[in-house]
């Protein structure tokens, strides 16, 4: 009989050792991947965000009628064509404002 309690107290030092050793590898999984979101985020999220911050305050310039601002962005994606598309229109506005005040056309 102490031979089976002896046995059942080992196994239950076994298993509580082997539920700790889970818990630990679980936390650092959750870490490692709270690293690569982190990672991702910063590689590809925040350059995003930092250019459609500077689309906006583009915007904002052409709207407040700075019709020679032009936009600076070189992201290889959709957002760089965007804002080749405000630049064309940057042209487009100021030349036609020039033409309707009677003013020659002059490039900014």
């Amino acid at each position: 009989m102490e031979e089976v309690r002896q046995q059942d107290a080992v196994t239950q030092k076994a298993a509580m050792q082997f539920k700790r050793n889970a818990t630990i590898v679980t936390y650092c999984l959750i870490g490692v991947v709270l690293l690569i979101f982190i990672g991702q985020f910063s590689l590809t999220l925040l350059p995003v965000i930092r250019s459609i911050q500077t689309l906006q305050i583009g915007a904002a310039k052409l709207g407040m009628g700075d019709l020679c601002y032009r936009f600076q962005i070189q992201t290889g994606d959709e957002i760089e064509k965007l804002a080749q598309e405000f630049n064309q229109m940057g042209v487009k506005l100021a030349e036609s404002y020039l033409q309707f005040i009677g003013t020659e056309v002059t490039s900014c």
